[in-house]
């Protein structure tokens, strides 16, 4: 990356002195984007939007003579295929977004954050592939669907134990988010 566009991407006219302002500087780039992987629904292509933003943060600060520095993340494995039972399911995926959106709440580094972000795309698409063939004999609902009203999985574990009704309600709406984030994206 040429060292104009370093600048450009970080928004400075100059190279800060000392490494600790640069990253006051970039911490305050990142906390943005943190925040809204903290705050809204796990939407793959909105989601890598933002890390790939994260990396070019990273980049240019490589470029800029700041590398990150101390250690990436552990990152939590993403297997749902042992999940036999539809509540199983739903609690696995509740466990695993808390425990990587709890790691990201924890830094403000660009490679560990979009590192982090990326697993939790990759819980996403487990999560939704395992829920629809474990739901495929359920009605999926008809019509429009916004993809970032995602019905939390923790509230659909919990209407599956307490109410059957809207339990069916609100898992066919869920599959057809589910269906057309997918057909977008060549999956189906």
């Amino acid at each position: 990356m040429r060292h104009g566009l370093a600048l450009d991407i970080l928004d400075l006219r100059a190279v800060p002195d000392e490494r600790e302002v640069f990253e006051e500087l970039l911490d305050e780039l990142v906390f943005d984007v943190r925040e809204y992987f903290l705050r809204q629904p796990v939407i793959t292509e909105l989601y890598r939007s933002r890390i790939r933003k994260l990396q070019q943060f990273n980049e240019a600060a490589e470029t800029l003579g700041f590398p990150e520095e101390g250690d990436l993340p552990v990152l939590p494995d993403v297997d749902f295929h042992n999940a036999k039972a539809l509540d199983v399911t739903f609690d696995l995926h509740q466990k695993k977004v808390s425990e990587i959106r709890l790691m990201m709440s924890g830094t403000l580094k660009p490679r560990a954050l979009s590192l982090l972000a990326e697993r939790l795309t990759e819980v996403q698409d487990g999560y939704e592939a395992r829920l629809l063939e474990q739901t495929s004999s359920f009605k999926t609902e008809e019509g429009y669907v916004k993809a970032n009203e995602a019905s939390d999985s923790g509230r659909l574990a919990w209407l599956l134990k307490h109410s059957p009704d809207e339990f069916t309600r609100a898992l066919a709406r869920e599959r057809r988010r589910i269906k057309l984030i997918h057909e977008r994206r060549g999956l189906l």
